[in-house]
């Protein structure tokens, strides 16, 4: 057998592993532990699926924090929609989880990268289940 056929045998044999609920959100933190001082809008009633709806389905993610989370999952491999819900499933959290880490009544209208690290490594804890 040639080496390049036997390096090809290798490739096609290794299945890519898959990212574990805890080194997806630590991987988020990280981006926004590089972007610090940043800011970047919540969202309202992230605890209440219908009001939220109501309220947010028209509200673009351009310039939110589920903006460069998206963007920064689907860069890392994990297929995430633009959406506060595509977010909440790629990251594996619950409902109270997201409320915490993406909802005014935690952070104000806007949270700072740093303080959205924060949020994700405490969650990443175990503190909101």
């Amino acid at each position: 057998m040639r080496y390049q056929d036997a390096i090809a045998e290798l490739k096609s044999s290794v299945t890519p592993r898959t990212l574990t609920g805890a080194e997806k959100l630590e991987a988020v933190a990280k981006m926004f532990d590089k972007r610090s001082a940043e800011r970047f809008n919540t969202f309202t009633h992230v605890e209440r699926p219908v009001l939220f709806f109501m309220l947010n389905r028209k509200k673009p993610i351009t310039g939110t924090l589920i903006e460069p989370v998206v963007e920064h999952l689907n860069a890392i491999g994990v297929p995430t929609a633009p959406t506060i819900e595509g977010v909440r499933t790629s990251l594996e959290l619950s409902g109270k989880q997201m409320n915490y880490f993406a909802c005014y009544c935690h952070n104000g209208e806007s949270i700072s990268g740093g303080s959205a690290a924060a949020a994700l490594r405490t969650i990443a804890s175990g503190v909101f289940v």
